[in-house]
């Protein structure tokens, strides 16, 4: 079943990987059994392919008879203008006001392949997404902060106890024994052993491990672990990564010229890892 209604808004919501989807809102339409009054639009290449705009008469239909969603126009408003994600929020993140990044990448196939944009957040404290980066923070190939699944990742989180992945080196034992996993009605207390599994593994990690598990737990766009090694072999600490002149030189290079013909780049021998696009992802980070 589709049904038309006209296009009020383009909000947008923030994942648990930064990610950026904008959502339209909707004059309430009743469709397949329920009133819809939201449907994805998935990103800002999906909207410019349609040609949706705020104000528009849009036809609606529930994939798979569950999920809203927008099939094309029917109509649409005088004077409308494109729309932009990132003039619309003023190129901050709505949930903490970081800054977002426009990621252009490849899809479909080969004969039929598409520039697809999409907008992440930025922001390594960003709230909406503090939960998802803890996992990642603590993970075993990361810094192996033990005791600290999703529920318990989700739970510091939603009881404000954390606002950032670094947050977990502060929070005393006592609070994280406390911790109710469960709800009012029904408690489920974290306990001391399981605190103190956090407690002992995170001085460890704060103590012995090495820089590239530090890059690799922060969740840096573009730098997975073998760029975390080389970025590790290539500058001593987070200060020299900051204002590191290989990588501000790095970021330089266009699309065709080698890191062996550069002068300045070719002494260090950086592996293929880490080039132009992971260069300016580490700097933009720590900016």
């Amino acid at each position: 079943e589709q049904k038309e209604t006209t296009l009020l808004d383009i909000t947008v919501q923030v994942g648990r990987t930064g990610k950026l989807t904008p959502v339209a809102e909707l004059a309430p339409v009743f469709v397949s059994g329920t009133t819809v009054r939201r449907a994805t639009l998935h990103n800002e290449s999906f909207i410019h392919e349609r040609g949706i705009g705020i104000g528009d008469v849009v036809l609606i239909q529930k994939a798979g008879e569950i999920i809203p969603e927008v099939i094309r126009v029917v109509s649409k408003k005088e004077g409308g203008e494109p729309y932009s994600l990132s003039a619309r929020l003023g190129g901050v993140c709505p949930v903490c006001a970081g800054p977002i990044e426009c990621r252009e990448t490849v899809s479909g196939s080969k004969a039929e392949s598409r520039g697809v944009t999409t907008h992440f957040c930025v922001n390594f404290e960003c709230a909406a997404q503090v939960a998802s980066r803890i996992r990642q923070f603590v993970s075993r190939k990361a810094l192996d902060i033990e005791g600290i699944g999703s529920i318990v990742a989700e739970k510091l989180v939603e009881r404000e106890l954390i606002r950032s992945p670094l947050d977990l080196f502060e929070i005393p034992g006592g609070t994280l024994a406390a911790l109710n996993l469960g709800t009012e009605e029904n408690p489920r207390i974290f306990g001391e052993k399981n605190a103190a599994k956090i407690v002992r593994t995170r001085e460890r990690a704060a103590k012995e491990m090495p820089l590239s598990r530090w890059l690799f737990a922060m969740g840096i766009s573009q730098v997975g672990e073998s760029a975390a090694r080389e970025l590790a072999r290539l500058h001593r600490n987070f200060g020299e990564l900051a204002r590191s002149g290989i990588l501000a030189e790095l970021r330089t290079l266009k699309t065709g010229e080698s890191k062996e013909k550069n002068p300045l780049l070719a002494p260090y021998e950086i592996a293929s890892e880490v080039g132009p696009v992971a260069a300016a992802s580490v700097l933009d980070f720590f900016q």
